[in-house]
């Protein structure tokens, strides 16, 4: 598993050195936020991920992608500890493109979102009590909304 530099930018090595180590490439950006530059692929039997170097992105993308692996790997049923809860106020998002993962907390026994500047914003994981997601179209989650809080 490796950390940033999975992107396209002009340090984004990865990509081309785990191609060199004979790693085959089955995917290279996946459709969420934060997390979109994720690499995946395999080694004869030897999995690879490679991680956006944000921090908020690699940890969500880790929490969806590379702990149930392990879990199956261990040969054991991976249940992420998800309960259902009310938003306790309006959310809106500028742009539904993907599917998106945010950080919220629990007041009350209502979901709040957290403030949150983005995927480097790594603060904003320091108090979440959990996050939720937003499918790919969606702008609002109203108050009173049944969200499933995936907790961390």
């Amino acid at each position: 598993m490796l950390t940033g530099g999975v992107s396209m930018g002009t340090f984004d090595f990865v990509p081309k050195v785990l191609e060199k180590a004979g790693v085959k490439i089955d995917f290279d950006a996946i459709a969420v936020k934060p997390g979109k530059p994720t690499t995946f692929g395999m080694a004869g039997k030897k999995f690879c991920f490679g991680l956006p170097g944000n921090p908020v992105s690699s940890f969500i993308q880790f929490d969806l992608l590379v702990k149930p692996l392990i879990y199956t790997l261990m040969g054991q049923e991976y249940s992420p500890l998800d309960i259902k809860m009310p938003m306790g106020t309006d959310y809106k998002r500028r742009n539904p493109d993907r599917k998106a993962y945010f950080p919220i907390i629990i007041e009350n026994g209502q979901v709040f979102p957290v403030d949150y500047h983005g995927s480097a914003h790594i603060h904003a994981l320091s108090g979440a009590h959990g996050i939720i997601s937003m499918e790919k179209g969606k702008v609002e989650i109203k108050k009173g909304e049944i969200v499933h809080v995936r907790q961390i």
